[in-house]
């Protein structure tokens, strides 16, 4: 069964916890470990749909610009 895509509220969600886990450090350090990959891999997840909000808001905005210009 296909794995549900998180929403960004949910990814963002889930990297406090693992930013709330990893500063209490009472795990062990593999557990930190595997979370601070987890913690990563939903960072650059985040950090690429904001770029692509950032490039929509931007087409966006000179499309707009350029109707009003004409």
């Amino acid at each position: 069964m296909a794995k549900r895509q998180q929403s960004l509220e949910e990814k963002l969600v889930r990297l406090g916890v693992i930013r709330d886990t990893l500063d209490a450090a009472e795990l062990p350090l593999d557990e930190l470990l595997n979370l601070y990959e987890e913690g990563m891999l939903l960072a650059r997840d985040l950090r690429i749909y904001l770029e692509q909000a950032e490039l929509r808001i931007t087409t966006i905005s000179q499309s707009l610009n350029e109707r009003n210009d004409e």
